[in-house]
């Protein structure tokens, strides 16, 4: 039997034969089939694997929504951001899920904005976390997942919150459920849910722009949480 990499093939083969060609790559390379193997598997999670960790949806107890990215106002006198389109349909994701099943709603500021505006049947169960912070010469900073996170913890501890189901665009998905975990929270996709894709061109940062620019941006962002996470495990003292 041939083994080139011909489709159509079973997902499962696919990988097994990918796999076994990239550890064999790496060890070649390395001259360190051990090292090879460890490093496989983590660049096969953060390159190779973008399926989200879902559950059912109606086992939640709280839903957390992160932004993705804003628009420049175009207002000196008012430089708020706008939230824009891609969090406009984020909104809409939230709206979806929080019908089937009405939970409190942790909302990233610019999402939380299009809900309250929006939606007036969820208002008093939708939080605003983290909102950009408009410096005295106009310039504007948005937060981290990190920060979110925390804004959410402030108001409600991980035991509190329950099973959280994290809801923002696909490609932060993975990234934001993540960062959730890495603060204990039990954090998890809404398996069913639509993510939005699309991008918007007018965003007011540059890596929120365009597909293949974000990509990279997050695996950048994956691959310093992983090195964090190692070092602290094999170093917890320092």
């Amino acid at each position: 039997m041939s083994d080139s990499l011909d489709f159509p093939l079973a997902p499962n083969a696919v990988d097994r034969r990918f796999q076994r060609r990239l550890l064999e790559r790496m060890s070649a390379e390395l001259n360190d089939a051990a090292t090879a193997a460890t490093e496989v598997s983590y660049l096969t999670d953060v390159f190779f694997s973008f399926e989200l960790p879902a559950s059912d949806a109606r086992s939640f107890n709280a839903i957390l929504a992160f932004g993705f990215g804003n628009r420049a106002s175009g207002s000196s006198a008012s430089p708020m951001p706008l939230a824009g389109p891609v969090n406009a349909a984020i909104a809409e994701a939230v709206f979806g899920l929080w019908r089937r099943n009405p939970l409190p709603v942790y909302a990233q500021w610019e999402v939380a904005q299009v809900l309250a505006a929006k939606y007036p049947q969820m208002n008093g169960m939708v939080w605003s976390l983290s909102p950009p912070v408009v410096a005295p010469n106009g310039s504007v900073s948005s937060p981290s997942l990190d920060a979110v996170v925390s804004a959410a913890t402030a108001l409600a501890s991980a035991s509190a919150l329950g099973k959280v189901a994290v809801v923002s665009h696909r490609d932060l998905a993975k990234l934001a459920i993540q960062t959730a975990r890495a603060h204990g929270l039990d954090a998890w996709a809404a398996e069913s849910l639509r993510l939005p894709l699309d991008y918007d061109l007018q965003a007011r940062q540059t890596p929120y722009r365009q597909r293949e620019l974000f990509l990279v941006y997050a695996l950048f962002l994956q691959l310093g949480n992983l090195r964090a996470e190692l070092i602290a495990r094999e170093y917890p003292n320092g």
